[in-house]
């Protein structure tokens, strides 16, 4: 993990926090064992999936994911989803029903990205999947779920794979537009 990175979590969580890097830089690691190891080796109730190239602006976005998940149908929460799937493998994007909000940095542009024509009240909203850049769970949830190593061994599909594992236990998979 970058210092800024973790300067900037440290900085922005807003409550107390653990930080779990899985040193892959030897590919000993998909990203779903990497997952399951980190889910291992975590000591807190809430769990962060992210990827490291991000940046958070909301101030105690970790209490604000805390309360969104108390709800305890919803099995993961992020930035961004797609509301419908199709039946062959294919990624949320490719929904073009699509909730969520995030920035990109282009160069020296920032691009804010929002979808909101589906959700007028912006509070959050069930999808399909979400996008792994993002994602945040119960620790909890993963007594009935986990990252599926054995089916899957790149870096791909692990968003869908969790969300369809989400659903198939009857919970719910919710995009959040406050952080």
């Amino acid at each position: 993990i970058s210092s800024l990175l973790g300067k900037n979590i440290s900085e922005t969580v807003g409550c107390d926090h653990e930080i779990i890097v899985i040193d892959n830089s030897e590919k000993r690691f998909s990203i779903f064992s990497a997952y399951n190891e980190a889910i291992r080796r975590a000591r807190g109730n809430i769990l962060v999936f992210m990827h490291d190239d991000i940046l958070y602006k909301t101030k105690n976005w970790g209490c604000i994911v805390a309360k969104v998940l108390e709800d305890e149908k919803i099995g993961v929460v992020g930035c961004v989803g797609g509301h419908v799937l199709g039946k062959e493998p294919t990624s949320w994007w490719n929904s073009k029903i699509l909730s969520g909000c995030y920035e990109q940095k282009d160069g020296d542009r920032i691009n804010k990205v929002l979808y909101e024509r589906y959700n007028a009240t912006l509070e959050p909203i069930s999808v399909a999947a979400i996008d792994g850049l993002w994602m945040c769970f119960r620790n909890d949830v993963f007594n009935k779920i986990r990252w599926d190593e054995d089916s899957f061994t790149g870096f791909h599909f692990y968003d869908m794979d969790i969300c369809m594992q989400i659903h198939s236990i009857g919970m719910e998979v919710k995009v959040i537009y406050d952080v």
